[in-house]
């Protein structure tokens, strides 16, 4: 009897654990996007980076948070968003996890789709990005710069010979 009770604790353990931390309403911007109907609403939990330029009002901001797929617009206090970190280019913005309300036509926002952030959190600061060229773009250049540097000096010598 003790040998099979400890494989059946073991699986209801499993199965705990991984529905017990998931919430119906962590959802991706495609999904938000897609389904904007059934999520009109709710409070709804996205994560992803903060990217682009803020948009600062007198009292809120407006941020882009791009999963990978999509990106939304979050409406939120100027307060929650001091000091973060933005993507750009040359810099990975911090990812951050949102939780607030989504509208999929907003009435304050004139019927955009945005979402009204009541909670914002860091899970992970932005870095710099370091864009090195590729290999045979480096080969390619200097090819070029050898192919003008020989047609200059044979232009050169032949027009001095004249």
């Amino acid at each position: 009897m003790i040998k099979y009770l400890t494989p059946v604790t073991i699986c209801i353990l499993i199965i705990l654990t991984t529905t017990c931390g998931y919430s119906s309403s962590d959802v991706s911007t495609a999904d938000l996007i897609k389904e904007s109907a059934f999520w009109d609403g709710q409070i709804v939990v996205i994560s992803g980076e903060a990217v682009g330029v803020p948009i600062k009002l007198e009292r809120n901001v407006w941020l882009n948070i791009y999963d990978g797929k999509r990106a939304i617009g979050v409406f939120c206090s100027k307060n929650a968003v001091q000091s973060l970190n933005f993507g750009d280019y040359n810099y990975t913005g911090d990812v951050l996890e949102v939780t607030g309300k989504f509208n999929a036509h907003c009435p304050e926002h004139r019927g955009e789709m945005d979402m009204h952030a009541e909670s914002i959190k860091i899970t992970s600061c932005g870095w710099r990005r370091t864009h090195r060229p590729a290999a045979a773009k480096v080969k390619l250049a200097i090819i070029c710069l050898v192919a003008a540097f020989v047609n200059g000096c044979v232009l050169f010598f032949k027009n001095t010979k004249r």
